[in-house]
Order: structure tokens, then sequence, then C-alpha cells
């Protein structure tokens, strides 16, 4: 009977010694838990890195497609009138093109002016010049530069008052090529203020090449083609 108490009362000491873990594989569990805990952060890190990088790769080409829809509606729009005054060197209504090899500057007149205010003292006409300029924070970066005057005023274009906004940063290269109906052949420039130009007409279309650098930092060449309505100059005067 003595023999049958004692084997009862150890009993429960051996049950709780079968319970416990050993040093040893805790350590085993701890270096699993961390060994998943890794593989998730990394997993969770690169689906991070890819996300912003898409949505880098996302803002880039949205920019892209903004500013060519912006030039293109700009320039289909663009005019010229004959309705000057003959005695004022500078011209109110104009279209020039400076070919600048790979920086060129397009200068004109166009009627796509949108106001911002009711009653603002403004009409759908208005002066647009689009170029390429340094940043300011990072000079060996070019940025894509809209200059707008809400007013015609027969002034240099450098003289008008008006706002100068970036349109798309990191260009590289900003082209132009203008298709003159008349000469059935395509040019790189363009001036209705110039006697030996193309007085009081604009070319019948504009091609726009535009280069960026893609997410690989590769050159990356956007081309685009607009028909421009208004091709002979207005004339409002009575016959």
């Amino acid at each position: 009977m003595r023999a049958t108490a004692t084997a009862a009362r150890t009993r429960p000491a051996s049950a709780r010694g079968q319970a416990g873990f050993t040093l040893l594989e805790v350590m085993i569990a701890m270096g699993l838990l961390v060994t998943i805990l890794f593989i998730v952060w990394g997993s969770t890190d690169q689906v991070s890195r890819l996300s912003r990088k898409s949505e880098t790769v996302e803002e880039l080409y949205r920019g892209v497609r903004l500013s060519t829809t912006r030039m293109v509606h700009d320039i289909s729009q663009a005019y010229v009138s004959q309705n000057e005054d003959t005695l004022t060197v500078d011209k109110r209504t104009f279209f020039v093109l400076e070919d600048n090899s790979g920086s060129d500057e397009l200068s004109f007149t166009t009627t796509n002016h949108m106001r911002l205010y009711q009653d603002a003292n403004e009409s759908d006409q208005t002066v647009v010049k689009y170029f390429l300029d340094n940043d300011p924070d990072k000079p060996e970066q070019q940025n894509l530069m809209r200059f707008e005057a809400r007013r015609l005023d027969a002034k240099p274009i450098e003289r008008l008052d008006g706002e100068t906004n970036i349109l798309l940063r990191g260009v590289t290269g900003l082209d132009f090529t203008v298709y003159d109906p008349r000469a059935k052949e395509w040019k790189q420039d363009w001036n209705t203020t110039s006697a030996d130009g193309q007085p009081y007409r604009v070319p019948e279309r504009v091609r726009l090449k535009l280069t960026i650098k893609d997410e690989y930092g590769k050159d990356l060449v956007i081309t685009t083609e607009t028909f421009v309505y208004m091709q002979e100059a207005l004339n409002l005067s009575a016959n």
C-alpha cells in the first residue's frame, strides 16, 4: 500500500515535466519566428517599393498626357489677324517658332483661354509661349514651361504681363515642326511677323516631340500632332 501511495504522489510531478519546454525548443521556436517575420517584412518592403515605383511611373505618364493635351488644345486654336495697327512694329497676334536644336520655343496667339472668374475683364484670346527652362531647385534639370498673357497688346512678348508655370518637370528635349501646305513640306521655323517669313497665315499642322527620362533613366520620345483650324488670317474689316 505504501508503494502505491508513493507512485501516486510522484505522477503529477512527472506530468508537469512533460508539459514544459526545454531551452533548445524555445530557441528553435524563436528562430523560426524570426525567420518568418523576416520573410514577411521582406515581402512587404518589396511590395511597398514596387507600389511607390508604380505610383511614380503613373504620375510621370499622367503629367506627359496632361501636358501634351494642353499643348494640342492651345495650338489647334492658334490664329493671326489682319486687323492690326499698321504703324506698330509689334503685332498683337502672331505665330512664331524658333528652332533651337531640341529646345525650341513656340509663341502664338490662341482663342483657347479659359476665364477663371465670371466677370473677369478677359476674352478667349490670349498669348501663349512654350519653352524649356532650368529648374530653380535642380539646375541640371529642365522643365517644360508655359507662359500666358491673358490680354493682347502690341508689345514684345517679353514685355507682356502674364504668368509662367511649370507644365512638366524633367524634360530633356522639346522639338516642333510645322507643315506648310503651300510649300508642301515640314519646316523647323515659322514667323508671321516677318516679311520674309509667313505673314498673316499659320501652319496647317504642328508636330510636337517631347523627350523625357523614363523609369529606367532612358530617353523616351513622345510624339503627337495637331491640326490648326484657322490657318488664314482673320479680317473683320468691312469690304
